[in-house]
């Protein structure tokens, strides 16, 4: 399999989340491009000849057929295996558009299902709270037993969370620690999630993992920080377990459960999860994207588990 040619094209957002991918095969081309809209892969050539042209001869016979034509075109030649994909890490572009009832192949159900439940307890406890305390920024200092069991609750979640993903990208075994964990920040691009909670629309959507830093993993995250001083020492630490720092920790369960499985899901649209909105403000690069192989566009991918290098 050669190595995939990328297209995108930066002068237009209309084009510019729309990249296209060609790769050569066996002697065949195969091309496939992104559709932001449909969230989906399209097969646009499963395996034309290449009659004695490269693949850039056919990519650009694709391009000038696109109109209008775009302009200021980006070339990358990338290193992505085409039918790979990471465990545990959402990339855009493992959904193909003719399979999408068949859901997304790279996610797995059972850990799907127990993560959507463990979230879904963590934004019902964090209801409840509300009804007594209102999300507002002035609030957000009041501290107290309920919140602080939301905290550590949120927090070991956030914990298994990162393990799992671990574990399942053959990541070293021992006992992890937050200086495991970050090294997670910018495969998943932690750093650029976003949480805004539909009910309070003057709050101010928060970004549970800004400013994570590796040299002090732990510290740079005030929620985590407090997580760990409330837990081995509730009497003296009780007030740091604030309604900002267990709004924070739920953020980043939330965050992750997007992380993981992509926004391909129902269950966004369902239960605790309707009342929140989880995104990313990043585009991902054209060598982040999850790309298909199959020899027939009636065929859909078969996914391969490739662990991620750490």
């Amino acid at each position: 399999m050669s190595k995939v040619h990328s297209f995108r094209w930066a002068d237009s957002p209309i084009f510019r989340q729309h990249p296209v991918f060609a790769y050569e095969y066996g002697g065949l081309i195969y091309m496939w491009r992104y559709d932001l809209d449909r969230e989906a892969m399209l097969n646009q050539c499963a395996g034309s000849p290449c009659d004695g042209k490269s693949v850039e001869d056919h990519a650009n016979a694709y391009i000038n057929r696109i109109q209008p034509r775009p302009n200021d075109l980006y070339r990358k030649t990338i290193e992505t295996i085409p039918g790979k994909f990471h465990p545990r890490i959402y990339r855009p572009g493992a959904i193909e558009d003719n399979f999408k009832d068949n859901g997304c192949p790279v996610s797995d159900s059972k850990a799907i299902g127990q993560s959507l439940v463990s979230t879904s307890i963590l934004l019902g406890k964090l209801k409840s709270i509300l009804e007594t305390i209102e999300l507002a920024n002035e609030n957000l200092e009041v501290f107290g037993h309920e919140i602080r069991n939301l905290l550590l609750l949120s927090c070991m979640e956030v914990e298994s969370t990162l393990s799992a993903i671990l574990r399942e990208n053959k990541y070293p075994q021992r006992r992890w620690t937050t200086n495991d964990y970050v090294k997670l920040r910018d495969p998943l691009h932690l750093e650029k999630y976003e949480v805004k909670f539909k009910l309070y629309p003057s709050f101010n959507a928060v970004l549970p993992f800004k400013g994570w830093d590796a040299e002090k993993p732990t510290q740079s995250l005030s929620w985590y920080d407090a997580y760990n001083n409330t837990k081995h020492d509730r009497e003296l630490n009780i007030n740091k377990a604030t309604l900002r720092h267990a709004v924070l920790s739920v953020s980043a369960v939330a965050s992750l459960l997007h992380a993981q499985f992509g926004p391909n899901h129902d269950f966004w649209k369902q239960g605790e999860l309707s009342n929140i909105t989880v995104g990313m403000c990043h585009e991902f690069d054209v060598d982040e994207f999850y790309i298909p192989h199959s020899t027939d566009k009636n065929l859909q991918c078969k996914w391969e588990s490739q662990p991620l290098a750490i």
